[in-house]
């Protein structure tokens, strides 16, 4: 039998493309093709490390953990290995090493060194020199599945090809022992069942051999058993109602498998099934926000889905069926399915320690949850409204005590994703009591964003610790872009100090509730190897006029820290320096920024009375005349905090 836990749902990239596990058994490595690599901790879903991937580059093979030597791999552009170890903060510094066949995917498996796998099909261990052979694969063969298995005195290499208006699927496997220290090619097996539409594949080891499976478009789901001697052998096969086009599935054991996009009355959900007797354990729905393509890992026992801009985490229980158990208890879990289509299972869920809910009243207030996560129960605002209600009303103030369960999480998720209503009064209230953690910052901000809605906004930055730097760019964007007489609107009534005399707030190219937003978003806490990146995403238009509220600002006397009335000196010349350094080149080229780059170079040298100071006025003026000598000089920015530092 296998049970599936609650989801717990945090923002992600939507360029994510690989969860590989961390060098602990309590952690993960995230990989994007472009932004970050991101290492983060399991049991509180909290971010450890965050390395920026550099401009022009792109991650072609995830980031993953090599046990033998203690050091991180990665492959960029296909052809360059990048390795490194804790504490390096800058990918550019990690060792590198150029291969010149094109990697499709780099494997690291517990006891051995790093597999390379090429887009030509062979493989070879990282260290090794690839041996000058012909393409295995024939032209138009492209690799469409890969895995490696660690099996009884070696490892297996797999991986599925296809060729365009092919109707079949060849499975080659490469196989290691460790005896002879040898790789030995197993003729690639050619599977052929319908469609090729929607085909997804895993598999598992099973003592010297590998159980391959392969879910076709129709439902049928294929168990083949491979060795490295014997032809290679159909188990059995079974088909499996609710699959479409764009379903994935994991091995979890060796009777279980996890399927992704499993449909249950239209609605797409991710199952435990038992591949033994064809029988599905668990199910659930996927949040609605999913997007149709989506991806599974399976590692740490937990299960990760990624869709869209959300990643889903589901601990996950297997134990062996028997057909007693099977028959005994199939009943007793379809009728659960179908009576309970909410998006977490909450038996075991608990609040902290002080606010514990108990008895009728707990059970009570989960079904009050059930209903607010799932949208076929509160498909109306009237409905949602009066349920939500229930549930402040029980709880109270405890409400913030429950801000780490998963319950709130997908609470947040639903709210923010919603199509058929804004339940703006229940995120207020939600972001009022604190209950947004840092996995739910940018699924919020991201629906404050879209929606314009400046004063929840206004409240999420005042009263939330951790905004993430591109949260912070985002209400940026917005604030710059909105009516003054909106965000006038949003801050009445809010009790707030006069940020300058009139006199000086003639000269301010920004009104006055606009400047109010953009002081608070200053004084956010940041770093400014995150920031920038985000920045990168700013329009060149905001940027200008966010450039000359900059300079604005440095003309006003020094500020020694952070206040009511704006930030200090410190954050501005580091907001100054980020933002030059995330738009050197366009303020470079662009006419319309020359003479806003000469009134920043000459307040700079005013404000800051140092004898070096003339490489500063040197990088502002190669900007001015758009060049960069990256070889003599650093950024522009980089030495804005040099100069500032030493004040």
């Amino acid at each position: 039998m296998a049970t599936l836990f609650e989801a717990i749902p945090f923002a992600v990239e939507t360029s994510l493309f690989g969860v590989e596990a961390g060098k602990d058994e309590d952690s993960i490595i995230i990989s994007n093709k472009k932004g970050f690599i991101n290492t983060v901790k399991l049991s509180d879903c909290k971010l450890l490390t965050s390395l920026p991937i550099r401009h022009g580059v792109q991650v072609t093979s995830p980031a993953v953990w090599n046990n033998v030597r203690e050091e991180y791999l990665l492959v960029q552009n296909k052809q360059e290995i990048r390795l490194w170890q804790d504490g390096i903060k800058n990918l550019d510094k990690a060792k590198r090493r150029h291969v010149s066949t094109n990697i499709h995917k780099l494997f690291c498996l517990p006891n051995f060194n790093p597999i390379i796998l090429y887009e030509d099909g062979h493989t070879e261990f990282l260290g090794n020199v690839k041996p000058d052979q012909e393409p295995l694969l024939k032209q138009g063969e492209i690799i469409t599945w890969c895995s490696t298995v660690t099996i009884a005195e070696g490892v297996c290499v797999l991986y599925t090809t296809s060729v365009k208006h092919e109707n079949r699927l060849c499975v080659y496997s490469f196989w290691y022992s460790l005896d002879t220290q040898r790789w030995h090619q197993k003729t690639s097996t050619v599977l052929s069942h319908g469609a090729l539409s929607g085909c997804a594949c895993t598999a598992e080891p099973d003592q010297k051999a590998v159980r391959f499976f392969s879910l076709w478009s129709d439902g049928t789901l294929k168990e083949t058993l491979l060795t490295e001697s014997s032809q290679e052998e159909d188990i059995q096969s079974a088909v499996i109602p609710g699959i479409k086009a764009g379903c994935s599935l994991v091995c979890l054991s060796k009777d279980h498998v996890v399927i992704v996009g499993l449909q249950k009355d239209e609605q797409d959900g991710i199952g435990i099934l038992d591949a033994k007797f064809g029988t599905l354990q668990a199910w659930q729905p996927l949040p609605p926000s999913f997007t149709s393509s989506k991806q599974v890992f399976c590692l740490q026992n937990h299960i990760f889905v990624h869709g869209g801009k959300v990643l889903c985490m589901y601990r996950y229980e297997c134990h062996s069926s028997t057909l007693a158990v099977i028959l005994g208890q199939q009943t007793e879990t379809v009728n659960t399915i179908e009576s309970c289509p909410t998006y977490i299972s909450l038996a075991e869920w608990k609040t902290s320690e002080s606010q514990q809910v108990s008895g009728s009243v707990g059970s009570e207030v989960l079904d009050f949850f059930r209903s607010l996560i799932d949208p076929s129960q509160t498909s109306t605002y009237t409905t949602f409204k009066e349920v939500f209600c229930k549930v402040t009303d029980i709880l109270q103030e405890g409400l913030k005590d429950w801000a780490a369960t998963s319950a709130v999480s997908l609470l947040i998720l639903r709210c923010c994703s919603e199509t058929n209503f804004w339940p703006r009064a229940e995120i207020e209230l939600l972001v009022s009591q604190k209950c947004i953690t840092s996995s739910n910052v940018g699924i919020l901000f991201d629906a404050l964003v879209k929606r314009k809605e400046v004063a929840l906004i206004h409240k999420a930055l005042k009263l939330l610790d951790e905004v993430p730097e591109s949260c912070l760019i985002k209400a940026l964007h917005c604030i710059m872009t909105t009516s003054d007489e909106a965000l006038a609107h949003a801050v009445d009534g809010i009790e707030a100090e006069k940020t300058f005399d009139k006199d000086i707030m003639d000269e301010c190219p920004l009104s006055e509730p606009k400047q109010h937003f953009v002081n608070l978003i200053l004084c956010c806490p940041f770093s400014d190897i995150y920031l920038q990146e985000s920045l990168c995403k700013l329009p060149f238009s905001v940027v200008l006029d966010f450039l000359k509220y900059i300079l604005f600002l440095m003309k006003l006397p020094m500020k020694t820290s952070s206040d009511a009335k704006g930030p200090s000196s410190e954050k501005v010349y580091d907001w100054l320096a980020v933002t030059i350094d995330a738009h050197f080149t366009h303020l470079s080229l662009a006419k319309d920024a020359q003479e806003l780059v000469a009134q920043l170079r000459d307040e700079v040298m005013i404000q800051a009375k140092f004898s070096d100071l003339w490489k500063l006025e040197q990088l502002i003026s190669n900007c001015l005349k758009r060049k960069r000598d990256n070889k003599a000089t650093k950024y522009v920015g980089q030495y804005c905090i040099e100069v500032l530092h030493l004040y």
